[in-house]
């Protein structure tokens, strides 16, 4: 039967053009459309999945289909799936691939829907082939009893002595979210540029950094490229003095930062791009016993940049860092070798 699928599927392949967003079915027979639409993409078709259980995205990455989710398109212009019987009024039964969630959520809001099948999917009536009803792990056994009171003969489904799940329970690869690192190689450059004058501003200069990743992490994790712009400037001696302190000077900055898009898996992460710019001030006072500073600092997100998924961004937050310096007066010999 083989050879009916590989035809069904390359048939199915030649609805599908340049541009679209494609739900990508599971099954035997969908595999097959996967491959011939590999095959195009390959050749250069432009297109965008969205697969229908975690085996579907494994072999389109492996064809190299360019992956997307809902938060970035609500609507499918074609879903390609398959069935695991179909009778002659074109009824039908699907799920036997523990996928039946995700391949409604897809069918509902699909343009047009193929559904491609062999012959030996055909039957009289449908019932042979188990009717799949999916149901979260919490409510299994009240969903069972329910089907029980309408006089159904509900069986729970078994992998070996385990029950049967979906990718929606607990079937993920484990994935962590990062803190200190993102559990890749970085390659981090840094230039800086500083001069110091004899007029104002008696000390200017500039600062950029980029923050590349090397590899994907263990968790299916690529991180953002990171580049980072600072321009700083300080004002000479002001004549503006108490009893205790002197305005010593003024200093203005800005910086701008950029993260690029972070993918997972290959599906871009939503939210993971952005561009933040920071102005700040900061003043300094000498007094007798050292300089003290004051710096203050206003991020600002660019939405247009961050937008993702209809999630707006923003940073509402001021920063205020106060500090000390003092010149020691004296020599630590232990420092001098």
């Amino acid at each position: 039967m083989s050879a009916e699928k590989k035809l069904a599927a390359r048939a199915a392949i030649e609805y599908v053009h340049d541009g679209m967003i494609l739900g990508l079915g599971t099954g035997t027979t969908a595999d097959y459309a996967l491959q011939f639409l590999g095959e195009r993409v390959r050749q250069g078709l432009n297109v965008q999945g969205i697969p229908t259980s975690e085996t579907t995205r494994q072999l389109a990455l492996r064809e190299q289909i360019p992956l997307t989710d809902f938060s970035r398109s609500s609507r499918i212009d074609l879903c390609i799936d398959g069935a695991d019987e179909i009778n002659d009024n074109l009824d039908m039964i699907k799920g036997g691939g523990g996928a039946l969630l995700r391949e409604k959520i897809v069918a509902s809001c699909s343009d047009f829907y193929i559904i491609i099948a062999d012959s030996s999917k055909q039957v009289n009536q449908l019932g042979t082939f188990p009717l799949p009803v999916e149901v979260v792990s919490f409510g299994w056994k009240v969903v069972f009893d329910q089907l029980e009171e309408l006089k159904y003969s509900p069986v729970l489904r078994l992998q070996g002595e385990s029950p049967f799940l979906t990718d929606e329970d607990d079937h993920y690869p484990e994935h962590r979210h990062f803190a200190l690192s993102d559990g890749t190689y970085k390659i981090f450059t840094d230039f800086q540029f500083f001069k110091k004058r004899m007029k104002r501003p008696v000390f200017w200069g500039t600062t950029f950094s980029i923050e590349y990743p090397l590899e994907t992490s263990d968790y299916g994790f690529y991180p953002s490229t990171v580049y980072d712009l600072s321009v700083m400037a300080l004002s000479g001696p002001i004549k503006i003095k108490t009893k205790n302190l002197k305005l010593s000077s003024i200093g203005l900055s800005v910086s701008v930062k950029h993260t690029t898009e972070a993918e997972w898996d290959k599906i871009p992460a939503p939210n993971s791009k952005s561009t933040t710019y920071i102005p700040g001030l900061s003043v300094l006072f000498m007094s007798k016993i050292g300089t003290f500073g004051i710096n203050i600092q206003k991020p600002f997100m660019d939405n247009l940049a961050t937008n993702d998924g209809g999630v707006e961004q923003d940073a509402d937050i001021w920063q205020f860092s106060i500090s000390y310096r003092r010149v020691l007066d004296r020599l630590i010999d232990a420092l001098y070798w």
